[in-house]
Formats: C-alpha cells, structure tokens, sequence
C-alpha cells in the first residue's frame, strides 16, 4: 500500500521519471485526440488493448500520484471512445472480436 512508501513523490521522480508519469496520465487523452482511419483502426485497437493487458504498472504509477480516480474516468473514456470514432461500427466491431476470444488482463 502507498502508505508503506517513505517518500512517494520521490520514488516517482527518482525511479518513474516524468516521461512515463505524463505517459501513464494522458496516454488515453492522446488516443482519443487522434485521427483514426478504418486503415488504422486494428492498429489503435491493438495499442489500447496492449495497455489494457499491461494495465498493473499503469495503475501503480497512478495509485502513487493519488490519481486512481483518473484510472476509471480513462477507463469509462476508452469504452466510449468508439462511439466518436469516425467508423464506430468497425471499431466496435473490433472490441466485440477482442471480448468474445476471451480478452482478460492475465493473457
């Protein structure tokens, strides 16, 4: 638990750094700023679907900037981002291929 950790802004400074703590913050603002195609659709499926997978560190990284909230608000955006995508069919399309093959964080 955070309130094990001597010094947590420390240990964010010292061994996350600032480039992985603005990744962990906006990773999901900046997938839904971005243009996305039917040609790169599977791709930006891919990309969220691997941060999903490895969601743990993410959520740690999160946990130690007293964050958490912004993990279900970045969580309920991803769910809903397909419906402001150009070619939402696709794109749910794709969401629903990924949970019906059994999607879990473990995989």
């Amino acid at each position: 638990m955070n309130q094990d950790i001597l010094d947590p802004s420390q240990l964010l400074e010292n061994k996350i750094g600032g480039a992985v703590q603005y990744a962990c913050t906006y990773w999901v603002r900046h997938l839904r700023l971005s243009p996305t195609s039917e040609d790169f659709a599977e791709q930006i499926i891919d990309l969220a679907t691997n941060m999903l997978q490895n969601a743990p560190p993410w959520i740690e990284v999160m946990s130690l900037k007293n964050q958490l909230g912004e993990v279900i608000h970045s969580m309920n955006s991803l769910l809903d981002w397909p419906d402001r995508v150009s070619n939402s069919y696709l794109l749910l399309n794709l969401f629903t291929d990924y949970t019906a093959k059994g999607y879990s964080p473990s995989h």
